[in-house]
């Protein structure tokens, strides 16, 4: 893993739910573990546990996944949008009130994200 991959995932796993998602997942697919991966669990996650959240750690999750958005580092941008932010997409496509919730926590380039890979998929291409 990349450095600015590894300060990525450090910065979610403070959160003691998503620590806990990245061993089990790194337990499962081993130390050598796709980032694309290893983000898609911690999407899924992120989102089967959102309402146990605080507002701050809501708060916190959603600034580092838009810092990840942002960062200049193409490898880790690309991964957190197709490995978290589509988990992520995956799981609120399936519930219209957390899309909500979730809608009012992304940050802009996330958002933007989102809604360019929900219209990529309704398109059918």
């Amino acid at each position: 893993m990349e450095e600015a991959q590894k300060i990525f995932v450090d910065s979610l796993s403070r959160i003691q739910t998503i620590r806990q998602a990245e061993a089990a997942a790194v337990q499962y697919w081993g130390k050598d573990i796709p980032i694309t991966v290893l983000l898609a669990e911690l999407g899924r996650a992120i989102m089967k546990n959102f309402d146990e959240f605080s507002r701050e750690d809501r708060i916190y999750i959603f600034d580092v996944i838009e810092r990840g958005m942002n960062s200049s580092d193409n490898t880790l941008n690309t991964a957190v949008a197709t490995g978290l932010l589509e988990a992520i997409s995956g799981q609120i496509s399936k519930d219209p009130n957390l899309q909500k919730k979730v809608d009012a926590q992304l940050g802009e380039a996330s958002k933007k994200y989102l809604i360019d890979w929900s219209d990529w998929h309704n398109s059918g291409a």
